[in-house]
């Protein structure tokens, strides 16, 4: 049921530049553009970030609105071939105050291990994030600002040595 100005319009966000368009069609549909892609798909409300949650330091923390979940625990760092795949271990000495997990805010940075220092939105420009999943992508925060992000790791500056008094962190997608 596309009218001619829809079908115009969806061939001009095929060949728009920008990585992250879209365009409302008739009945319910959506047609977006993701990077390289196009993809046609049904029309759903859009997800607003949510609400920032305190990490439990020992379990796991879900977030309500999100498919992401994490789980914590207090441990020494252990030497990296033992290691628990997929975890990564922040020094308990760089944190401070309330570790919380939240979404983005303007202004957020993180130097990731043999990386340079970036902001998290260009952290996620650059991989390709779709913007309404960049809102759903859990932070890890405390007084001093970025700890970690979810699917990327922590802050170069948080990590934890060998025997160190450390919190283990594992992010996950559920799906």
């Amino acid at each position: 049921n596309c009218s001619a100005a829809h079908l115009t319009a969806l061939v001009a966000l095929a060949r728009s530049p920008d990585p992250s368009a879209r365009l409302s069609l008739p009945d319910g549909r959506l047609a977006r553009r993701i990077y390289g892609d196009l993809v046609l798909t049904e029309q759903a409300p859009p997800c607003p970030p949510f609400s920032p949650a305190p990490l439990a330091t020992e379990g796991e923390t879900f977030l309500k609105g999100t498919p992401w979940r994490a789980a914590c625990r207090s441990v020494r760092c252990p030497p990296r071939e033992a290691r628990r795949p997929g975890a990564f271990y922040l020094a308990r000495r760089t944190l401070e105050g309330t570790l919380t997990l939240r979404p983005r805010q303007t202004g957020d940075t993180i130097a990731l291990p043999g990386r340079k220092t970036k902001t998290v939105k260009k952290l996620l420009i650059d991989a390709h994030i779709p913007r309404w999943e960049r809102e759903q992508l859990p932070i890890l925060a405390d007084g001093r600002g970025t700890a970690a992000v979810a699917g990327f790791g922590p802050d170069r500056s948080r990590l934890a040595q060998p025997g160190e008094e450390a919190y283990e962190l594992l992010f996950w997608k559920e799906v």
